[in-house]
């Protein structure tokens, strides 16, 4: 975990997140749980999945245009979307995918997508951007960190995805179509909670976003190069 400043929101640990039944796949690769398109207005305190389980918001980011449609704007103000992940996500293999646009400020990066684990300050898994808008995914803590030297585009839409496989231990990190960094990970169990926006520690929000994201995916599988491809070019 590379972030410092935590602020303590108790609230935001405990909101409510509303069940809906695991919905079937229509497209896309095998094994997706989890799609936030992000169409809808989250003012009302809810993030409304197309498949998997709703995600509750108490600071809610706002809504913006999207790649396509809508998206979800953060603005690195403790604004946190907080899921609980379906039983058909069973772990630790998995693929995180979203479109993401950060904003060219100063200090800016923070988390897309993330597990929390239950142990304070690690992480089941997460994928994250650097203030420089490098993109590094990780599980556990900094450790053992996977990171891309190449810095996102601001304001430009970019699908980023992360994968694990638990049979070699390796996590990749995918900018577009393009494998740019791959590495050995001791995988750490999660907390069964997904955020979109930032990481909760201890209660607290930190590594809050600041950037739009769209279309936030979750397989219960590493996905091939070839398939991250195919998600990059829809």
């Amino acid at each position: 975990m590379r972030w410092f400043a935590l602020v303590v929101v108790a609230a935001c640990s405990g909101d409510a997140v509303v069940p809906m039944p695991d919905a079937a796949v229509a497209e896309g690769p095998d094994g997706l749980v989890v799609r936030f398109e992000l169409d809808d207005d989250p003012s009302g305190g809810l993030v409304h999945a197309t498949y998997g389980l709703d995600a509750a918001c108490r600071r809610c980011p706002t809504r913006v245009t999207g790649r396509v449609g809508g998206a979800h704007s953060f603005d690195g103000t403790l604004d946190i979307a907080i899921a609980e992940l379906p039983e058909s996500f069973a772990g630790p293999d998995l693929t995180a995918a979203a479109w993401v646009r950060p904003r060219p400020i100063p200090g800016g990066g923070g988390c897309i997508i993330g597990e929390p684990s239950l142990v304070p300050y690690r992480n089941s898994w997460q994928m994250c951007m650097e203030q420089n808008l490098t993109l590094y995914a990780c599980t556990n803590d900094n450790v053992f960190t996977c990171e891309s030297t190449i810095a996102l585009t601001p304001d430009v839409w970019t699908h980023v995805a992360m994968t694990y496989r638990s049979a070699t231990s390796m996590m990749e990190v995918y900018v577009g179509a393009a494998l740019l960094s791959s590495t050995v990970h001791v995988h750490m169990n999660g907390s069964h909670r997904m955020t979109i926006g930032g990481d909760i520690d201890e209660g607290g929000v930190i590594g809050s976003l600041i950037g739009d994201v769209d279309d936030v995916r979750v397989w219960n599988r590493a996905l091939s190069a070839a398939e991250i491809a195919a998600e990059a070019a829809k």
